[in-house]
């Protein structure tokens, strides 16, 4: 530790560095004492910063925090009729069909999933049964800006079958949002393709 003497007002004042503090005191009429204290300082703590529930280190939250969760549902779609001559008439309904979706306040829509049961019907007559019900599984893969809502692409698990390509326009509508969603098979070509069109109103859950 280092003293030094020095005359002055009275006044007190520290001054700290990485490797040394040094105090400074000073008496009215008399001497000054700088007091330097060799050594470190102790920064052997813990230091946290605390992030309010996990969002961004000032206290906003995240943009996954901020995503609300949309359901739409619907018992089943109309019937769709394909087929025909040469084939027989055959006819789709989507039935136990919903959608998912998580959508930030901004309307940015970060993940969604769609999932229905695909039955096939035909008449008596005819030799070549339907496919089996099947449920079918659709990821969204891309969410565009569009005239007036958003475009959505989903794409079909490997398992669906028949394969059908889906894609969607959702549009806000108040608070909440409504869906157009596009179904049509692509594993055949016409007139044993078809397509399904369903307008889906979203609520936040």
């Amino acid at each position: 530790m280092k003293k030094l003497s020095v005359a002055g007002s009275a006044l007190v004042a520290i001054t700290a560095c990485s490797c040394s503090v040094t105090l400074v005191t000073f008496t009215l009429g008399g001497d000054a004492s700088i007091d330097t204290m060799e050594g470190q300082p102790d920064f052997s703590g813990d230091a946290s910063i605390d992030t309010m529930g996990g969002g961004q280190p000032d206290g906003r939250p995240s943009d996954a925090a901020m995503a609300t969760p949309y359901k739409g549902t619907i018992a089943q779609t109309l019937l769709a009729a394909f087929g025909g001559t040469p084939y027989c008439n055959y006819t789709i309904t989507l039935k136990q069909l919903e959608i998912d979706l998580e959508i930030l306040s901004s309307g940015q829509v970060t993940t969604g999933r769609v999932q229905d049961l695909n039955v096939e019907g035909t008449d008596a007559t005819c030799p070549d049964g339907p496919i089996p019900p099947t449920i079918a599984n659709y990821t969204l893969t891309s969410a565009t800006p569009a005239s007036g809502g958003t475009m959505l692409a989903f794409q079909g698990a490997p398992g669906n079958a028949p394969t059908v390509s889906l894609s969607a326009l959702l549009t806000p509508s108040g608070t909440a949002y409504t869906v157009i969603l596009s179904f049509h098979r692509i594993d055949q070509s016409p007139p044993l393709d078809w397509s399904v069109i369903v307008t889906l109103p979203l609520a936040p859950q």
